[in-house]
């Protein structure tokens, strides 16, 4: 797992982009996406040297299929595009792992914690205590 106390610069277009290629790419799911960014930060990389990568070296490194990885490599314009409407809504971009990312939530959650998170509005209050709920308009007995 990648240490908590690493940063990756949420603010920094390339990184977003390289998150939404991954999240926008067929094939790659949330474990990929989560194992691909712990690998990067247990690194000491930046997000950007995947855009580095072929896709021999994506196969052999993260185990995802070649067609996935081709289709990683050609998957930017929906993500430019992604990116930049998360900019002009003031989303920000959180990732497991690094320094702006919710303690609270590795902690109860552990590697079930999900990899991306999509923040809209003031961050300080994601290191506060807080109590979440869940409901259903329609609750069964299961």
């Amino acid at each position: 797992m990648a240490r908590h106390g690493q940063h990756i610069d949420h603010n920094d277009p390339l990184s977003v982009v390289v998150v939404l290629r991954l999240l926008t790419t067929k094939g790659i799911g949330e474990r990929t996406v989560d194992r691909i960014i712990t690998d990067v930060l247990d690194r000491g990389e930046e997000l950007a040297t995947l855009l580095e990568l072929s896709s021999e070296e994506l196969v052999l490194r993260y185990r995802i299929k070649h067609d996935v990885a081709e289709a990683f490599q050609k998957s930017s314009d929906l993500a430019d595009r992604l990116s930049r409407e998360l900019q002009e809504k003031g989303i920000t971009v959180l990732l497991k792992g690094t320094s702006s990312y919710p303690i609270h939530l590795t902690n109860a959650l552990g590697h079930q914690a999900p990899p991306v998170l999509f923040v809209m509005g003031n961050l300080d209050l994601l290191r506060m205590r807080a109590v979440g709920f869940c409901g259903s308009r329609k609750a069964s007995e299961k």
